[in-house]
C-alpha cells in the first residue's frame, strides 16, 4: 500500500495554492487503513497556464463636446492576460493520528511558483466632428485643448501589459477516511507574494500629429492566509478524481511609479520632445481570495503520479492604475494620477508530477 498527495500551488498578478493527495488502496472503494509507508517525502513539479482579469488602466482622457459634456474614450478595461508559469512542493508526513482516525495523518510542506506573461489591446475611436480633445497629465492638470477641424477625427490608444508574479508559502494539511474509497484533506496555509505588473498606454491623434504615451508600474508585496479542503474519491486503484475549494484573504502594499510623454510627431512611441514629467503614488489594500478546482490524478507506479486539473479564482482587489480625472477646461486641475483596485476572477489549468520517496 502507499499514498499519493496531489497538491495545488498559486502564481501572478493577485492567483492562489490549494492541494491534492491521492490515497493508495488495496482494491477499489477501499480506503488505506493508516497513513503508514516506507518514505514520507514527497516532492512535485508542475507547470500552470492561468487567464487572468487583466489589470485595468480605469479612467480615460477625455473629449470634449461643444454642449461641454464631457465622455470617456479609449478605455481598456475588462480584458485578459494570459501567463504561464512554473509550481513546485515539497512535503514530510510528521506525525500519524491515533486509531480512531482511519487513514489519517499530518502534513506540513512548502511551495512556491511563478507566473509571467504578456498582452496588448488597440482601439480606434471615433470622434464626433468639432470635438474639443483635453490630455491629463499626471498631477491632474490638462495639458492643453485641441479642437478638432475635420468631419470624423479619430484617436488610437494601445494599452500593453506584461506580468511576473512570484509567491512562496507554508501549508499544513490534515487528512482522514471519511468513507470507504473517500478521504478529506482540510488545510491551513500563509503566503508571502510579490508581483510586478508593467503597463504602456499610447494615445496617438494623427489630426493633430501629436502622440501621448503614460508608462506605468506596478509593485505589490502581500502576505496572506488561507483555509480550504479537498475531498477525493478513488474508484480505482490507479484512478483518484478529486474537487477543492479554499476562502482566505491578502492584504498587499502597492507602489506605482509613471512616466508620461508627449511627442509632436505621430509616431508609435513617444519621443519625449513634447513634454516629460513623472508621478508615484503607494496604497494598501485587504483583498479576499476564494477559489475552486476539480482534478484527476493517475497512478502510474507506486512512487510516481500524474495530476490535471483546472478551476477559478476570484480576487476582490486587483491593484491597477488609475489615470488622472481631468476636469472640463485648460489648465484645469483634476485628480491625480493613482492606484486604483477592482475585482477580477482568473482562469487556471496545470499538470503536474508528484514523486513519493
Amino acid at each position: 500500500m502507499f499514498n499519493a498527495r496531489l497538491l495545488l500551488a498559486l502564481a501572478s498578478l493577485g492567483s492562489v495554492a490549494t492541494s491534492a493527495w491521492g490515497q493508495a488502496a488495496t482494491a477499489p472503494g477501499q480506503p488505506e487503513p493508516d497513513f503508514a509507508f516506507a518514505s514520507r517525502f514527497s516532492a512535485e513539479a508542475g507547470y500552470r497556464y492561468e487567464n487572468l482579469g487583466l489589470p485595468r488602466m480605469s479612467g480615460a482622457d477625455y473629449q470634449i463636446r461643444r454642449n461641454g459634456a464631457v465622455v470617456p474614450y479609449a478605455t481598456h478595461d475588462g480584458l485578459r492576460i494570459e501567463t504561464h508559469g512554473a509550481t513546485a512542493t515539497v512535503g514530510f508526513t510528521v506525525k500519524d493520528l491515533p486509531a480512531g482516525w482511519p487513514g489519517g495523518a499530518l502534513r506540513l510542506e512548502i511551495f512556491g511558483g511563478f507566473q509571467s506573461g504578456a498582452g496588448e489591446s488597440r482601439i480606434a475611436t471615433p470622434l464626433a466632428a468639432g470635438s474639443f480633445l483635453v490630455f491629463p497629465r499626471l498631477d491632474g492638470r490638462t495639458r492643453g485643448v485641441n479642437g478638432s477641424s475635420s468631419a470624423s477625427p479619430l484617436s488610437y490608444s494601445a494599452l500593453e501589459t506584461s506580468v511576473d508574479a512570484y509567491r512562496l508559502g507554508f501549508k499544513a494539511a490534515l487528512r482522514v477516511a471519511v468513507a470507504p474509497g473517500w478521504m478529506l484533506s482540510p488545510w491551513l496555509a500563509v503566503s508571502a507574494e510579490y508581483t510586478h505588473t508593467h503597463q504602456e498606454k499610447l494615445l496617438s491623434f494623427p489630426e493633430f500629429r501629436q502622440a501621448y504615451t503614460t508608462d506605468v508600474n506596478l509593485r505589490s508585496v502581500g502576505i496572506g492566509g488561507e483555509f480550504g479542503a479537498r475531498l477525493t474519491y478513488r474508484p480505482l486503484p490507479w484512478l483518484s478524481l478529486y474537487g477543492a475549494g479554499h476562502v482566505g484573504a491578502v492584504h498587499r502594499r502597492t507602489s506605482m511609479d509613471a512616466v508620461q510623454c508627449g511627442s509632436q510627431a505621430f509616431t508609435d512611441r513617444c519621443t519625449g520632445n513634447f513634454y516629460l514629467e513623472s508621478g508615484a503614488a503607494s496604497a494598501s489594500a485587504t483583498a479576499l481570495r476564494a477559489g475552486g478546482e476539480g482534478g484527476v490524478a493517475i497512478h502510474l507506479f507506486q512512487s510516481l503520479i500524474v495530476a490535471l486539473s483546472g478551476g477559478a479564482v476570484y480576487d476582490s482587489a486587483v491593484p491597477g492604475f488609475r489615470s488622472p480625472q481631468t476636469p472640463p477646461g485648460a489648465g484645469a486641475r483634476g485628480t491625480p494620477a493613482g492606484i486604483d483596485h477592482s475585482g477580477h476572477v482568473s482562469y487556471f489549468g496545470q499538470a503536474r508530477l508528484v514523486w513519493r520517496f
